[in-house]
Order: structure tokens, then sequence, then C-alpha cells
């Protein structure tokens, strides 16, 4: 399975009994284990007390009103990855002291359906680093640190493309529109509609006369559905089988309205009509605008069913100490999903022209023909020049081979 690489760093600090803490002893410590966990938190708000004003039962509708504390329960606690990461041995010449501190750098590889961090408007996902090892006492100490995952793309996506049919609409049959990101940075869309209309034109009550369907403009949306997931065992321990929705919220990331004037060949105020084309049907209209996400709106990456199939974490693995920082919920999973979908409202109206002079000669009223939900797609897009993949310490570049193997003083 794809997976990419995470890059990370270990301190061990030598310490004695007699400062008070555990005895680290690096010279006979030989491994540490580190793990990457992720934990799952739903939100649960909670009213702030009531004001004690002496005229809070009289007035209060003059008080402040008390703000909704938000606060989250641990929900799911998660192993997405376990290491065991070798600690050089001492140098064997008896002489050399030990250093107190010993820096360690290594990697992590992290299959690449594990989402980022992730906040929604009723569940977050964030990430813990743990760090353990075994005492000579027979005990374990360890430390965590919370870190932050995103996932960012330095390559252009490809156009995503959808199909709607609308067999039971008068206006619209169907409608191809796809979307592509824009710009180096930020979320900012170009959608492009291709919106067959079932009659762009007809003749009208008047044998002189004859009606053109216009499209005159959109009212959108974007919206961010999360969606919070029980999973019992299914069969076959298939993900998310059997899945019951515990709860679902719908946040709008952004909105607008798009005016214009789009119609076929058949319009006059576009171009001469075709009088031979007045009665064909499920005619083309292209149309092309731009959608934006405000920066301050942060959207929530994609997460699917498949991104929460991880192994649960057991208290008992981690050290005492660290069992007393992390809440573990019962041994139920729970998973989150987060989908993201466009909202458009096809603005219409008719308009009627002279069909000896081409002339308009009436409008009607613009009205709604048609509501189009399609997925989006949201992609955090870096910049050309991230500053986060940019590494050194390559490997070194033998140009030779030797014909014995090196002579290792130090391991």
């Amino acid at each position: 399975m794809l997976k990419e690489t995470v890059f990370l760093s270990l301190s061990l600090h030598q310490s004695s009994s007699s400062q008070g803490l555990r005895s680290l002893d690096l010279g006979k410590t030989r491994a540490v284990r580190v793990c990457l966990i992720q934990i799952l938190s739903s939100k649960a708000r909670d009213s702030a007390e009531e004001s004690g004003h002496i005229f809070s039962r009289v007035c209060h509708q003059f008080l402040p009103k008390p703000q909704p504390r938000e606060c989250y329960l641990n929900r799911s606690c998660s192993v997405i990855e376990e290491l065991s990461i070798p600690v050089p041995a001492p140098p064997r010449d008896a002489s050399t002291q030990i250093p107190n501190t010993q820096k360690i750098p290594f990697y992590m590889p992290i299959l690449a359906k594990v989402p980022g961090t992730t906040t929604s408007g009723i569940a977050k996902i964030s990430y813990f680093v743990v760090a353990s090892i075994d005492t000579e006492d027979n005990n374990s100490i360890g430390v965590s640190k919370k870190i932050i995952l995103r996932h960012r793309t330095l390559l252009e996506q490809n156009s995503t493309q959808y199909t709607r049919f609308y067999p039971n609409s008068s206006v619209i049959s169907k409608i191809f529109l796809s979307q592509n990101n824009i710009g180096a940075t930020g979320f900012t869309f170009a959608v492009a509609a291709k919106i067959f209309l079932r009659y762009p034109a007809a003749p009208a009550g008047r044998s002189s006369e004859f009606k053109c369907m216009t499209i005159r403009g959109f009212r959108w949306r974007i919206e961010e559905v999360a969606q919070i997931l029980e999973m019992p065992a299914g069969q076959d321990d298939v993900p998310g089988h059997d899945a019951v929705k515990e709860e679902s919220s719908v946040r709008e990331l952004a909105n607008g309205l798009q005016k214009g004037y789009w119609s076929t060949q058949h319009n006059p105020l576009l171009q001469v009509a075709n009088q031979q084309a007045i009665h064909q049907k499920d005619s083309a209209v292209d149309v092309v605008f731009e959608i934006k996400i405000p920066s301050s709106v942060t959207p929530a990456p994609k997460v699917d069913i498949s991104s929460n199939d991880f192994e649960l974490l057991s208290p008992e693995s981690l050290p005492p100490s660290l069992q007393e920082s992390f809440i573990f919920p019962t041994r139920h999973k729970v998973a989150l999903t987060t989908e993201h979908r466009l909202k458009l409202d096809v603005l219409v109206s008719e308009d009627t022209f002279d069909a000896s002079t081409q002339k308009l000669v009436d409008r009607k009223p613009m009205r709604t023909a048609l509501n189009a939900t399609f997925p989006m797609s949201i992609i955090d897009r870096a910049e050309a020049h991230i500053d986060e993949m940019i590494f050194t310490g390559n490997l070194p570049c033998y140009q030779d081979i030797p014909g014995s193997p090196p002579k290792y003083e130090v391991f």
C-alpha cells in the first residue's frame, strides 16, 4: 500500500534516582518504542453558568447571554504506526564517557489513507507521538507530543468531471460539470458547466413570435458534511460494515451569486437566430465561473470510512504516566467521515422575440429551474517551494566499492 514518510527525532536524557526521577541509564538502553496515536473526539456543548446578577431574573434580555463552551470527549484511540528505534551502543572503550543526551533522528512510514489533522462541526481528529522505554526496575516511562498532520500536494490537479441527468425537469435535461483548483495557494475553483436545455427555443403564443430559454445566473454554496459512525464488528471484519450513523452536521463554507446571460444559438441577443433550429431539443449552454472559499474558513480534509480502519489502542500498552494523560473510552470503534459538496440553484428566464425583427418583446421574471448537487473535491495545495519538502543529510554516495568491509570503531 502507498505510504508517506514523516521525519521525526527523539532525545534521550540520562537521569538518576537521586534527581527524584526513575533511573535511566543510556548505556543499558537498547530500544525506544515509538507509536503514532490517532484520537477521535466528539464535540460536547456546555452552556456557561448563569449570571448571578441581581437583575438577571427581571431584565435578562438586557444582560449578555452566556457563551457556550466547547469541549471534546475522546471517543476512539487508534494505533496508526508503531516502531522500535534502536539506541546506538556505547563506545567499547571504557575510558570514553557516555554523553548525557542522545538525539536520534528517524522516519515513520504512514499509510497515505491516514487523514490529516481534522476539525469538523461535530468532531476532530488529532495525533500524538508517544515514546516509551523500559527501565532497569522493570517499569516503563514515556512522553507524548501532539503533532499536526497535513496532506499537501505540489502537483497540478486534473479536472474532476460529473454528470447529472434530470428526467423530471421541464427546463434542463442534464448537466456536465467539472472543477479545477486555480491559483498557487488557497481554495479557489474554476467551475465549467455544460447545461442542456430541454427546449431552448419554441414557438410563442403568436405565430409571429418565438421564445428562448435563458440562464440568468447561479446561487452556489459549498457545504461540508461530517458524520460520526459507530462501527460494530461486521462480517469478515469488513471496515464500515453495518456502520450506524450516530450524529451528523452540515457546515456552509462559502456561498455566492453569479449573474450573467447565457443561452443557445437560437437567441437573437447573442447571434443571428437559426430559424430552422427553433424546434431543436437538448441544446447545450456553456458556462464558466469562479468560486472561492474565504481565507478565514479552514475546510476539513476529506475522510472516508476506509481511513478509520486501524487497531484500537490498549491502555495497558502505555506507561502509567501516559495512561493518566490520555482518557480512554470504552472499546467501541467510532469513525468520522467528512465530504464536501457544491449546491447550485440554476436561475432561468424566458425571453420572447419577434420572428421578423429579432427584437425582444417580452421577458418573464427570473425563477429557479433546478437545485443541483455535485461532489466537491477540496485539496490543500502547497506553494511551489515548500520548506517542509527540503531535507538534508542524504546517504553518502560511494564512488568505489572497497574490497573489504569498513572497520567501525563506534556503532
